[in-house]
């Protein structure tokens, strides 16, 4: 993640690669992801919107989306409260 100020921060998505055992096949995904943090004393507050396709298919048999877009919003408690 790279820090933009403001809350403000860029990085990398959820990135797992797939292998099939059986045909030797390969999916490497590469997610985008831009988000804000709202850091307060007793919680935080993180949204984000992340974009993915895929970076590599080699000959990959099963399913895949083209282009996907996840929007998240989260609520963190610290562990101490």
């Amino acid at each position: 993640m790279y820090q933009l100020g403001g809350g403000f921060y860029i990085g990398n998505g959820d990135f797992v690669v797939r292998y099939n055992w059986n045909d030797g096949s390969w999916f490497v995904p590469l997610r985008v992801r831009l988000g804000e943090a709202w850091i307060l004393p007793d919680k935080t507050w993180n949204a984000y919107v992340e974009y993915g396709t895929a970076a590599q298919i080699s000959d990959w048999t099963g399913p895949i989306a083209n282009h996907t877009v996840r929007i998240n919003v989260q609520f963190q408690l610290p562990v101490g409260l």
